[in-house]
């Protein structure tokens, strides 16, 4: 309990609930993993050392009745164009909506994968997001909202790169 600043009490309590594992489907290491809570369920992006990106969706569910909380799980796993290749990976990031992941490398590199269905991951678009050979990314990370990616590179330089619907696109 805490007296605010206009002399109200203010009782603050912390519930800690842990729920069962979410298995990646493979046996291997996990090297790059991130998540973003929606309100019915976490959704979860891997990429493991078999060179697959991986996308579990979990949705909680209550009964009304019972209050018992169930959790089902979906996800599924596309091959990372160009997993092997020389420069190192940087980071899987989700979007807000979980509409979208991004594989990054060290140099610049990435792939979006459009994760709106959860089971069929695909590729819809590759690029660079460091012009220079020479860069590399030092920080990735989502401004507020997780659609607008802020990219930092080895020349001290920050980027901010957001999708943007294309004239006489379709989709």
């Amino acid at each position: 309990v805490q007296r605010t600043p206009i002399r109200q009490l203010r009782e603050q309590r912390l519930e800690v609930r842990i729920d069962d594992p979410i298995k990646s489907g493979h046996d291997g290491a996990v090297l790059l993993i991130d998540q973003v809570v929606r309100s019915v369920g976490p959704v979860i992006a891997m990429v493991t050392d078999d060179g697959m990106l991986r996308v579990r969706a979990v949705r909680h569910r209550t009964n009304i009745l019972t209050g018992r909380v169930t959790a089902s799980i979906t996800g599924g796993t596309i091959p990372i164009p160009g997993f092997a290749r020389a420069s190192v990976l940087g980071a899987v990031m989700i979007s807000g909506n979980a509409a979208a992941v991004y594989v990054l490398w060290e140099n610049g590199e990435f792939i979006r994968f459009d994760t709106r269905d959860f089971r069929q991951p695909g590729v819809v678009e590759q690029g660079d997001l460091l012009a220079e050979s020479f860069a590399r990314v030092t920080v990735a990370r989502f401004l507020l909202g997780r659609e607008t990616l802020l990219i930092g590179d080895s020349e001290g330089r920050v980027r901010t790169w957001f999708r943007v619907r294309q004239e006489g696109a379709t989709t």
